[in-house]
């Protein structure tokens, strides 16, 4: 009998979880299951121009400059589109960091597979913004049908020279529908610093700290985190 109890529990707790996911604007399937990521080895190891380093299959969405390795030299992040996508499947974006160089060419410094939402996976509202602030990259995108349901994710990544990699240094969320019924979390990925807001609390913030885990640009899947941050702040 006990055992029995036990099991049930078990898949009521699991059902419930579901649920929650199921209930936001976020996926219900997996990244894999929506799209099909470009080919790391089909990116040119170096270029003359932007538009060298999108495969054949792909096209620039949209580019932006700015010196993210702190070199003075001016770079680009290039957002790369898939021209066709695949029978059942969604296009599939991907992003791209060229450093300049010397002699005037540019080194493919990161490609991100898992960063970007496909391109009609935002539904309606889908938004996507990639700029680079202070040297800082900053990609924001948000999903939903409507006003009353919608979420938003904004990641950002920095040069780090021990690694020569680009590390995640904060993640920020909102969930809800309307200013009255908005849910919010910022995550310090230096600090391990969380904030949270929940809009209709009477003490909407409260700070909590979180074990910090490095992740970087090149091989960053974003479904892991979002889909934690939203069980926190979705229910």
């Amino acid at each position: 009998m006990k055992k029995r109890q036990l099991m049930i529990s078990i898949i009521t707790g699991m059902a419930f979880a579901a649920a929650i996911v199921l209930s936001s604007p976020l996926r219900a399937a997996s990244q894999d299951d929506r799209y099909i990521a470009i080919d790391k080895g089909k990116v040119s190891a170096s270029a003359m121009k932007a538009s060298d380093f999108a495969p054949a299959g792909w096209s620039i969405e949209n580019q932006t400059e700015g010196d993210v390795n702190g070199d003075g030299s001016s770079d680009i992040v290039i957002t790369l589109t898939q021209d066709k996508a695949a029978e059942g499947k969604s296009r599939a974006r991907a992003l791209v960091v060229a450093t300049a160089q010397k002699d005037k060419s540019w080194k493919n410094a990161a490609v991100a597979r898992y960063l970007l939402d496909c391109v009609d996976c935002g539904n309606a509202m889908g938004e996507l913004s990639v700029t680079i602030k202070k040297g800082v990259i900053v990609v924001d995108q948000a999903e939903g049908n409507s006003g009353s349901s919608m979420s938003r994710e904004t990641y950002q990544f920095r040069f780090d020279q021990t690694t020569g990699r680009f590390l995640l240094i904060g993640a920020d969320f909102l969930n809800g529908g309307g200013p009255d019924n908005m849910t919010s979390e910022s995550d310090n990925y230096l600090t391990g610093q969380r904030k949270t807001t929940v809009m209709k609390k009477k003490d909407p913030t409260s700070w909590s700290k979180f074990d910090v885990t490095k992740n970087y640009l090149d091989t960053f899947d974003r479904e892991k985190i979002e889909t934690a941050a939203f069980m926190r702040i979705g229910k």
